[in-house]
């Protein structure tokens, strides 16, 4: 493996930071849901969903480590490793628009109603963080798979030419 450098050691950081940020984010909602005097079968149906929602971003958070580490310089990403990684940047990317809109919500909330109670500023903070950094690693990690491949073909002609092997010559 080739050390990252710049953009792509940013982008492993914010991978970390992201995973990270949802473990500690999901075990404090859901002791907030634990905790709350809500009827069993409503508070069944919301750890559900929040621990499906949330281990979903933690996998592909790991999975797109996995990739910038086993495949970066040069690997071409295929089969169901390509499946996993778009499927993950699609969720991703979707999960970024979410939180666009709720900082939009969020801001309305705050700056049009006058309610900027301490819950509507935290939510607006941390939803625009989280927004830039889902952001931010959906286009990384689509330019990542771009370099991957091209870098691919690089090394791939680069062995050919070392050999002598000239590129007019292919069978097709």
């Amino acid at each position: 493996m080739t050390a990252l450098k710049g953009k792509w050691k940013v982008l492993l950081v914010l991978n970390y930071f992201s995973a990270a940020t949802w473990v500690m984010l999901l075990l404090v909602y859901l002791v907030i849901l634990w905790q709350s005097k809500r009827d069993i079968a409503e508070l069944r149906s919301n750890v559900v969903a929040i621990l499906a929602g949330g281990m979903s971003v933690i996998f592909f958070n790991i999975f797109f480590i996995y990739v910038l580490k086993e495949f970066f310089p040069a690997v071409r990403v295929k089969g169901l490793v390509k499946f996993l990684y778009f499927t993950g940047l699609v969720f991703v990317g979707i999960l970024a628009i979410l939180f666009i809109a709720l900082v939009l919500v969020s801001s309305l909330d705050v700056f049009e109603k006058g309610n900027a109670d301490v819950y509507s500023l935290v939510t607006l903070v941390f939803s625009s963080i989280f927004a830039v950094i889902d952001s931010l690693l959906v286009v990384w990690h689509f330019q990542l798979l771009d370099i991957l491949i091209r870098n691919n073909a690089k090394s791939i002609e680069s062995v050919l030419n070392s050999i002598g092997v000239d590129e007019n010559n292919y069978v097709e």
